[in-house]
């Protein structure tokens, strides 16, 4: 038979984990696969970690809040004993092909080795193929080539990131009645904390940076093209600001050397 909850010391909260071997992204600077120039993200091992829990507590006046802390988070690779030394964990590369027309691929399958031929981070074997690809390609996955040299393409690196870790904490007392309008607010302490195993690659070609920040503008203004997401941006930030301008914020940066 279910019984209640006592009035306190009832700990509420839960977990999350995402773990993953690889994520790779390929995003074409122009209106197709047929581009000349495209930007490929890539991680390896990525990991999500968020913890949250409330709890009531009495507060030294004797009135009643509730605690509530939250935890996030993210790293990239394993420890630095599991990883190489000055290993590469996540990238973003600008790719270039030298000859002048584009291949005529049919499946997406062939596409993914195309845009991906010349990374070394990203794992382009364990790309899925697709039902409709195996189909028409008679499941060419074995014979597709591993790397690159028959693409013919360009890479230059320009970021590049070791294993790391950050972590993101926010603690806050929410009272147990409704916020008024010129009460006082509540302060949500936050602390952030980011452990490098390595140094981090940065490239110094301008050229990368404008490439990549004109390929990041074109897609938003695409997704800016979209109907209604214009609307559906206004209507977050205003419901971002209500909320924000709720609590105070008390920021901490941390960052450990060594």
């Amino acid at each position: 038979m279910a019984s209640a909850l006592p009035d306190m010391g009832t700990i509420l909260g839960g977990t999350m984990d995402l773990h993953g071997y690889n994520i790779s992204l390929a995003c074409f600077h122009g209106i197709n696969f047929r581009s000349k120039a495209w930007a490929i993200f890539s991680m390896r091992k990525p990991t999500i970690s968020f913890a949250t829990e409330a709890q009531d507590v009495v507060k030294d006046d004797g009135s009643i809040a509730t605690h509530i802390v939250q935890n996030l988070s993210y790293a990239l690779g394993s420890s630095s004993t599991e990883t190489a030394q000055h290993a590469s964990m996540a990238t973003v590369c600008r790719i270039s092909r030298n000859v002048l027309f584009p291949p005529q691929f049919r499946s997406m399958h062939e596409w993914f080795h195309y845009a991906f031929a010349t990374s070394e981070l990203d794992d382009v074997g364990r790309f899925p193929v697709l039902e409709h690809d195996r189909e028409n390609t008679n499941d060419r996955r074995v014979s597709m080539p591993t790397k690159g040299p028959e693409f013919n393409h360009n890479m230059e690196v320009i970021f590049a990131l070791p294993s790391m870790q950050l972590h993101l904490k926010t603690e806050h007392l929410q009272p147990a009645r409704p916020i008024s309008t010129g009460g006082p607010k509540p302060t949500v302490d936050c602390s952030f904390v980011t452990e490098f195993d390595d140094h981090i690659f940065v490239a110094v070609d301008a050229e990368a940076f404008f490439f990549l920040h004109d390929l990041i503008t074109s897609y938003i203004k695409e997704k800016e093209m979209c109907p209604g997401s214009l609307a559906l941006s206004s209507k977050s930030l205003e419901l971002s600001h209500k909320l924000v301008s709720w609590k105070n914020q008390d920021s901490t940066w941390h960052q450990p050397t060594g």
